[in-house]
């Protein structure tokens, strides 16, 4: 097991201020080749805990092991087996060429010069960088620019790789391949903490998800055991084009994504997205079940909020 975190508590300072309690009782676990999916709403204390696993914070209380160490004991050696996209493009150096920001990145690392080329060649060629390496970071888009954020997470070959909300401004085709390039990258056996608010997105990829609340682990398993207990069964109804068509979508009631309308199982639903196809001459490429990540999630937490009796797993 990569990552073992067990009933952990944990607080941070601002400074100026009294300590807040972030942690109270926060569970996960991460192994060779798998992605864990770390989710909750703002102030859950996602961030601690990731602030936590990379050694920043001591825990006050609970076990924690990161490769087999302590963190907050061993953060120097932990940090030569991790890499971390934790701001996005904000960790990049804007005004440098690829090129440079990448060998910069891999002698912090105290790879050998041999090393660097072959790895920075390799990497380029897989993630499509290889043409604009000459560029600056500023030429980019924001795609590429997280593209090259992974690129430089993965220079010195870790274990454990922690996003914090990698996709985050990403239009849905580059979101979808900074996806394929990550499921290509724990093909290779490394770990990944994935941190999103855009769990509909994440949910094809991730293996297991955590879900914290308040500071503590409310579930921890395979997405699907939350769905099948919490989620929402909805239809996913996909046409050729419909965007000059969504003024007469009711937005508040019916989900839009691309050219899809996802609706409650429900005839109600269904006969006005029917009608709306007919007055707009738009055919139906294909009805298919749509898994409700979110509503299940959000479920859970209100369930949580309410003092109801939390999910088995």
């Amino acid at each position: 097991m990569l990552v073992k975190i067990n009933s952990v508590a944990a607080s941070y300072k601002p400074i100026g201020r009294t300590a807040i309690s972030a942690l109270s009782d926060a569970n996960l676990k991460v192994a060779k080749g798998e992605i864990v999916g770390l989710i909750g709403q703002n102030g859950a204390g996602k961030t601690t805990l990731i602030r936590v696993i990379l050694g920043l914070i001591s825990p006050e209380k609970g076990d924690v092991s990161v490769l087999g160490m302590l963190p907050s004991a061993s953060r120097h050696k932990i940090l030569r087996d991790v890499g971390a996209i934790l701001e996005g493009e904000r960790e990049l150096i804007a005004r440098w060429t690829l090129d440079a920001v990448a060998k910069y990145t891999a002698v912090c690392y105290g790879l050998d010069n041999k090393t660097i080329k072959h790895n920075i060649d390799e990497l380029f060629e897989k993630f499509d960088l290889t043409a604009h390496r000459a560029k600056m970071v500023t030429e980019l888009s924001r795609g590429m620019r997280q593209k090259l954020a992974l690129t430089l997470a993965l220079l010195h070959r870790p274990k454990l790789l922690i996003l914090d909300e990698p996709t985050l401004g990403m239009d849905v085709g580059s979101a979808q391949e900074f996806y394929q390039h990550l499921k290509e990258v724990v093909s290779e056996g490394t770990g990944v903490i994935i941190s999103s608010h855009q769990l509909n997105a994440i949910r094809p990829i991730v293996d297991n998800v955590v879900v914290i609340n308040k500071g503590a682990t409310i579930f921890e398993g395979q997405p699907d055991v939350l769905i099948a207990s919490l989620g929402q069964e909805k239809l996913r109804l996909s046409f050729d084009d419909i965007s000059e068509s969504l003024v007469e979508v009711n937005k508040a009631k019916f989900q839009i994504e691309d050219n899809s309308i996802i609706v409650p199982k429900d005839s109600q639903y269904l006969a006005e997205v029917f009608s709306f196809a007919t007055k707009n001459n738009l055919t139906i490429l294909k009805i298919e079940d749509y898994i409700d990540f979110e509503h299940a999630f959000l479920e859970l937490t209100e369930r949580e909020v309410n003092n109801d009796k939390p999910l088995e797993n």
